[in-house]
């Protein structure tokens, strides 16, 4: 018995206020119509005299605990479409996580193939000054080594390769150059070189420390990969992606 009661308090505290009015209202009629029962069996003449016939009241009760039938049936409908909803939700939600997953792991895949594609192209700027060998006329006399070397080490298929290069620093003389035209190339297992290097004796644009970053500014290569995704280096060695077709071209 205390089991029994301490569900029914149990059941109590979890409904809403409206259900539990509804819940005492309905007890209440229910026992109402017991009784009326019993008086129109007996044909009580009070209750037909004073208040009514009995069979009318018993008809109001049946029509109230009806609509009150049709509260709990509209709550039971709605806590389903409730159910349903969060079900239609969480499938929503899994959904999308597998597709943040796929997709995740499709951009990663993206990224390993577009570093592979660049992790072989080198583009490096340098500047040096060296002593002249023993043997010169003059042994103090030194000359400033600048310049870019494109290296690409190892095979590969690479589209409208174009090396940008500034012009020639007055007082410099050019000792080695790349080819006229890049172009297309495919790289075999020994890799490509393409050297631009040029020998003076005072760097004519400011202070020669700045020699090199003034070259890096200015000399870059553009490229199309395998994949077809168009890449800038620049003389720094930071690499870009450029939406706009670099074309095949020669260097200047």
């Amino acid at each position: 018995m205390k089991k029994f009661a301490h569900a029914v308090v149990e059941i109590w505290a979890k409904r809403t206020g409206l259900e539990q009015i509804l819940l005492l209202v309905s007890v209440f009629l229910l026992c109402s119509i017991v009784v009326l029962l019993v008086m129109l069996r007996r044909d009580s003449a009070p209750m037909a005299t004073e208040w009514g016939p009995v069979a009318s009241w018993a008809g109001v009760v049946v029509t109230f605990l009806g609509f009150v039938g049709a509260i709990a049936a509209l709550k039971v409908q709605r806590a389903a479409v409730d159910v349903t909803v969060e079900q239609h939700n969480t499938a929503k939600e899994a959904k999308a996580i597998a597709e943040g997953v796929e997709a995740e792991k499709a951009a990663l895949e993206a990224q390993r193939i577009k570093e592979q594609a660049v992790s072989a192209v080198h583009l490096k700027v340098f500047m040096s000054r060296p002593i002249k060998p023993s043997e010169a006329i003059y042994d103090d006399q030194r000359e400033l080594l600048v310049g870019c070397t494109l290296r690409i080490l190892r095979g590969g298929r690479y589209k409208h390769v174009k090396l940008t290069l500034p012009e020639v620093p007055k007082g410099f003389r050019v000792v080695e150059a790349p080819p006229a035209n890049l172009g297309d190339l495919t790289v075999g297992i020994s890799g490509v070189d393409a050297k631009w290097h040029l020998r003076g004796e005072n760097w004519p644009y400011g202070p020669e420390s700045q020699a090199k970053k003034w070259l890096s500014d200015r000399i870059f290569v553009t490229f199309t990969d395998s994949s077809g995704i168009n890449w800038k280096l620049y003389g720094n060695g930071e690499f870009a992606e450029i939406s706009e077709n670099v074309g095949a071209s020669s260097p200047n």
